[in-house]
């Protein structure tokens, strides 16, 4: 998949912040693991994320952050017309779906 510098530079930050948030939260006694995978089904480019931190963030604090490292998430995400999931299974998932594909934000 190809995509303009503007796009992949937003993309960056959201991954930045991600990482950073795992490395900063994750509190694993164990050896860290992070996994990231993009794929486009049908019209739709999702974007997903997650570690294997065993600590057990409260989602709700989460989701309604008033740092500017999830605002930054939820912004670039509505910019680039998608929706954001987290939710924790084994550790912290992000799951960003970008409908029409991530390209659409160009228009």
């Amino acid at each position: 998949m190809s995509l303009p510098l503007d796009i992949m530079l937003k993309i960056g930050l959201i991954l930045n912040e991600m990482i950073t948030n795992t490395l900063k939260y994750g509190d694993n006694n164990t050896k860290l693991s992070i996994y990231i995978s993009c794929e486009k089904i049908d019209d739709e480019c999702i974007l997903k994320y997650h570690d294997n931190g065993q600590k057990h963030l409260d989602l709700d604090n989460i989701n309604n952050s008033k740092g500017i490292g999830m605002k930054l998430i939820w912004l670039t995400t509505k910019e680039f017309n998608g929706d954001l999931e987290v939710y924790y299974d084994s550790g912290l998932h992000y799951e960003l779906t970008f409908h029409g594909g991530i390209k659409k934000c160009l228009i």
